[in-house]
């Protein structure tokens, strides 16, 4: 094929209202992450304004949501077939995604390797491993303080002399159960 056929076909197919849109290689070179949207610019040097990363510009922000790197490369896909309204399609690096379904929300913040769920009102994730030893030896050293104490007699005068045994103060206190990884654990989140 001709070269000069070749660029007129690629011209023809950039044109808006000559059929489908197609799909453009682009490096972002700006994100707006509070109003969801980046600035990208393709190897031509064609500039793309205010394109969305989610699915609806609004401003509940509820739905699926990666923030792109800053000079990483996306596709761009058209917005109902119009050249100049654009989404992102795909992405080859990112800085953060969200999720925010009704009441819930995952953020995921790459850059600095952490992950917040619901705002982090729960504050940290907890290791499960490391905390049940934990409750297991202060079980185990309640039960030991519970097992000497029904062993105490304490000498008291009563009436003349005598002496009082403490094991009926606390025969009714149960020894506490160690606590199991299963009582701990939620197996749908995991790290």
């Amino acid at each position: 094929m001709n070269e000069e056929i070749r660029e007129a076909i690629k011209q023809l197919a950039k044109s808006p209202g000559t059929g489908a849109v197609p799909f453009v290689t682009a490096r972002v070179k700006q994100v707006d992450w509070d109003k969801r949207l980046c600035k990208c610019e393709d190897e031509d040097g064609v500039e793309f304004f205010d394109v969305r990363l989610r699915a609806v510009a609004d401003e509940e922000k509820k739905g699926f949501c990666l923030k792109p790197k800053v000079d990483s490369y996306v596709l761009l896909g058209p917005v109902n077939n119009f050249s100049s309204s654009r989404f992102v399609a795909m992405y080859t690096e990112i800085d953060a995604l969200e999720i925010i379904a009704d009441d819930e929300v995952l953020i995921a913040d790459v850059k600095e390797g952490k992950f917040t769920f619901n705002k982090g009102q729960n504050d940290g994730m907890v290791k499960v491993g490391p905390l049940k030893d934990k409750l297991n030896n202060l079980e185990n050293k309640v039960n030991d303080i519970l097992v000497a104490l029904k062993g105490v007699t304490i000498p008291i005068p009563v009436g003349g002399g005598g002496s009082y045994a403490m094991a009926s103060n606390f025969a009714s206190i149960q020894s506490l159960q160690t606590t199991q990884k299963s009582d701990l654990e939620n197996t749908d989140i995991t790290h």
